[in-house]
C-alpha cells in the first residue's frame, strides 16, 4: 500500500467509523499530506 492510499484510507476512517467532522478531517488531511514529499 503506497503512502497516500493509507492517508485516504485513514481519512475516510475518521470520516466513517469515527464520525468526525468535515472540518476536522481536513484538518487532519492538511497535517497528513505533506508527508508522502518526506517518504
Amino acid at each position: 500500500m503506497l503512502l497516500q492510499e493509507a492517508i485516504d484510507e485513514f481519512l475516510l476512517y475518521l470520516e466513517i467509523e469515527k464520525n468526525y467532522s468535515k472540518n476536522t478531517v481536513a484538518g487532519y488531511s492538511l497535517i497528513l499530506r505533506p508527508l508522502k514529499i518526506f517518504w
